[in-house]
């Protein structure tokens, strides 16, 4: 059976039956986000079926209100070259991209009547990303909006606590810190 990105599905492990979204899909190999948000399970596939099982959510967060449409990638060289539209309570706002040469992202006005409330916006979004931050057990100080927009961008079947967490385990970061 092919299968897409974002199809949801089950596979058998020596645990039991364990859930995830696919990430590449394909009818020979299929890159699977496991629920856990911490694992990818890539394999042939004929090794999952389809799942009726409902994605992980996060809980209630200022993080709601945002949004990221048109999230497009090109490559890169030393971090995802990309472009995106930024909403918030579903209209666009802003526009992130980076160039791929390991920078910070670019943030700009989406267009005229966005201008205004460029800074506005932007600063409401980093403020909500580190409330989200906080509210999932801390350990990212900096970089608070980049670390969102590849969130939403890159890894939009993971929940943010479980991306968060994920980051903390991979950076050494044992106890949470204030942001």
């Amino acid at each position: 059976m092919p299968y897409k990105k974002g199809d949801r599905v089950q596979y058998r492990q020596k645990t039991g039956v364990e859930h995830g979204t696919v990430v590449k899909g394909g009818t020979k190999r299929v890159v699977v986000a496991c629920d856990d948000g911490e694992n990818e399970v890539v394999g042939p596939a004929t090794a999952f079926q389809p799942s009726k099982k409902a994605p992980p959510k996060d809980d209630p967060s200022p993080l709601d209100r945002w949004g990221i449409k048109g999230y497009k990638t090109a490559g890169g060289d030393e971090t995802v070259r990309f472009t995106a539209t930024i909403t918030l309570d579903g209209k666009p706002v802003l526009v992130a991209s980076n160039g791929g040469r390991g920078a910070n992202n670019h943030y700009a006005p989406y267009d005229e009547r966005t201008s205004n409330s460029f800074r506005e916006n932007l600063t409401q979004l980093e403020q909500d990303v580190k409330a989200a931050i906080e509210q999932f057990g801390g350990g990212l100080k900096w970089e608070v909006v980049d670390f969102w927009v590849l969130w939403k961008g890159e890894y939009p079947f993971q929940t943010f606590a479980s991306h968060l967490a994920g980051y903390r385990k991979y950076n050494g970061v044992e106890t949470p810190v204030n942001v």
